[in-house]
């Protein structure tokens, strides 16, 4: 198995099958402090072989591939949060910054971006009965294809056993089908963005990591939810070991089986790791390179795209890099 020498704020791995997986680096980009200022390009989604980072301060989202910055460029969000749909295009949060989201059916706080035509762009209101949620600074994964038909998720600080569903039909935020939706068993609040995806059968779930939480072997702060009439329960609360208090993880299918990728050792550092669900050790751990947090916003984002020959694995740490 490949060493890493990740001192790079962006890099893509590849997760192959052999008799093991292996997981080889395949690009990396240092010196991120002058691409995407740390305050202002919080998260970064990964997928056709980039990683797209929405930065704030101009309204764009950056796209990093392997030559470093591209020319390429899309319509960004007030907001640092930036997810994708399975369509493949780009959700932005477009909400004030670090404020709660504006839910007066009036201010658009949703982006969707085509990323294969940056003009083909949605902007969505959300009602006032979605309204109360905490800090709109995060978003995850959603549901179908959000230009057309589809469904996005988010829970906030403020959403206690509870989430917000935010389905848009025919291009337009459908007020019937968007609501707040009752956890049975409930959640820990936090700002952490919810990751749909479909499980190992093709049933649609929903993956709640909380934050603040450290998985050191046992099942803290992490529930997959299934859906129940007009709410979810918790169907379970798989393990992934030695799990940071940092924002993020998914889980993705692959070969017949699931997996999760998540931010891995110390807080707010630069480690991730890939586990098999229903195992109690890692399949494989990148340990954290970096001794402290070092820069001024904890996170360190992972996520995986499964491709013809194996599996992309993205890898964002917005940090500054002036002392390597």
């Amino acid at each position: 198995m490949k060493k890493f020498l990740l001192f790079a704020a962006a890099a893509a791995v590849m997760m192959c099958a052999n008799a093991q997986p292996t997981v080889e680096q395949l690009w990396k980009v240092d010196g991120m402090a002058n691409i995407a200022p740390t305050n202002d390009c919080r998260q970064g989604v990964g997928m056709n072989g980039k990683i797209y980072i929405n930065n704030k301060a101009d309204l764009k989202v950056m796209v990093i591939g392997e030559g470093g910055l591209a020319d390429e460029e899309y319509p960004g969000g007030a907001n640092c949060g930036i997810g994708r749909d399975e369509a493949g295009n780009l959700v932005i949060s477009n909400g004030a910054f670090p404020a709660e989201w504006a839910c007066d059916g009036e201010t658009p706080v949703i982006k969707v971006v085509d990323v294969n035509n940056p003009e083909n762009v949605k902007e969505y209101a959300l009602p006032e009965e979605v309204a109360g949620f905490g800090r709109s600074d995060l978003l995850g994964f959603a549901k179908g294809n959000l230009l057309e038909n589809g469904v996005l998720y988010f829970c906030g600080a403020a959403s206690d056993q509870t989430l917000v569903i935010v389905t848009i039909t025919d291009g337009e935020v459908n007020l019937d089908e968007t609501y707040v939706a009752d956890i049975e068993g409930g959640v820990t609040p936090s700002s952490n963005p919810i990751y749909f995806y479909k499980n190992k059968d093709g049933e649609d779930r929903l993956l709640y990591v909380n934050r603040t939480q450290v998985n050191g072997g046992g099942n803290i702060g992490i529930k997959v939810l299934a859906a129940e009439g007009d709410g979810f329960v918790v169907e379970s609360t798989p393990v992934m070991p030695g799990k940071s208090a940092s924002n993020g993880g998914m889980i993705f299918v692959w070969n017949g089986e699931e997996y999760a990728v998540y931010p891995y050792g110390g807080n707010y550092l630069d480690g991730f790791a890939i586990v098999k669900i229903g195992e109690e050790e890692a399949l494989y751990v990148k340990e954290p390179e970096l001794a402290a947090n070092p820069n001024t916003f904890q996170a360190n984002w992972v996520n995986a795209e499964v491709v013809e020959d194996g599996v992309m694995i993205y890898h964002y740490v917005p940090r500054w890099l002036s002392t390597y």
